[in-house]
């Protein structure tokens, strides 16, 4: 690494997790105002307008959501939901997703697909011209698997997608974050946002993770992480949240997001569960995360066995 360069930023992967707090927080607002449930109705309303081809779920969805205006029963289900932090509640949770300031009443899409990736792709392209781009995170598995449906394939509750720019360039990055992160013009107006890293966060990822790039179908200079590279990475992300918790070092670990992904792919058969243990086995850790990732592997385990 170049000496010269300052230290890689310690910047907080928010992009790809869940945040629990903000759920309830919208499950007490609806509760207090139940007239909250016209966001979501309208969310739908629009989606359904706009061709979206998830039509069967929001369906679902909607006639959920105007039995909750309908009867005290109704509501309390949502509420329920919005206070579940399982896998399968945090995929309703999404297309539920009301703006951070309640008073506003601005309508966002929930659930990045294929085809929205793909508009969020190029947006990066346009702006950083001349340039490889890498996805990495959950987002990527799209590269692989373009056809798969979010759910099959874990990424039902992802909203962004997390970008390296090759070669990384600062002012780049700056100008990509004041238009598509979290919060900016693209993701008030298409419900989706990027997250633009330092290219050297990449020194975690296991060694020929370059080598093993899958091509992003439609473009010429966008490759993704290998699923089974994006799984190390993830499986070492919440080893690492979990002991930086454990030792005082954050408040809150990344929860299951990240491990229920991968369940969905190991379920799904599209990610080897004894394959990414030898790979994570092969990184070089310390005794305290040797431990740790041991513990995340026992999850995986016990939450993708046969029910």
């Amino acid at each position: 690494m170049n000496s010269t360069l300052p230290a890689a930023p310690a910047r907080e992967r928010t992009g790809d997790e869940v945040s629990a707090g903000r759920y309830r927080l919208m499950a007490d607002k609806i509760e207090a105002d139940p007239s909250l449930l016209d966001i979501p109705l309208a969310n739908i309303a629009r989606w359904l307008a706009n061709g979206h081809s998830a039509l069967q779920r929001l369906e679902g969805w909607r006639a959920m959501l105007l039995e909750a205006k309908a009867s005290r029963a109704g509501l309390q289900t949502v509420l329920d939901i919005l206070r579940d932090e399982e896998w399968e509640a945090m995929y309703v949770e999404r297309f539920l997703a009301l703006p951070k300031d309640f008073e506003q009443r601005g309508t966002r899409p929930a659930v990045m697909e294929f085809p929205s990736l793909i508009k969020l792709i190029t947006a990066v392209c346009a702006r950083a011209a001349g340039r490889r781009v890498i996805l990495f995170g959950s987002s990527s598995l799209f590269a692989s698997f373009p056809d798969a449906d979010p759910v099959e394939i874990g990424t039902a509750v992802t909203i962004d997608a997390d970008f390296f720019i090759e070669p990384d360039d600062y002012a780049v990055r700056t100008a990509l974050e004041e238009a598509l992160v979290e919060d900016q013009e693209y993701h008030n107006t298409h419900g989706f946002y990027g997250d633009f890293v330092d290219l050297r966060m990449a020194e975690q990822f296991q060694a020929g993770w370059r080598e093993r790039l899958v091509p992003m179908p439609g473009f010429d200079n966008v490759f993704a992480l290998h699923p089974m590279d994006m799984a190390v990475s993830k499986e070492v992300a919440t080893a690492s949240s979990r002991l930086d918790k454990r030792f005082g070092r954050r408040p809150a670990d990344r929860g299951l997001k990240d491990i229920n992904t991968l369940v969905a792919l190991i379920r799904a058969g599209r990610l080897d569960r004894e394959e990414l243990d030898c790979r994570e086995r092969a990184l070089e850790h310390e005794s305290a995360m040797v431990v740790e990732c041991g513990l995340v592997l026992r999850t995986l385990i016990e939450l993708s066995a046969p029910r």
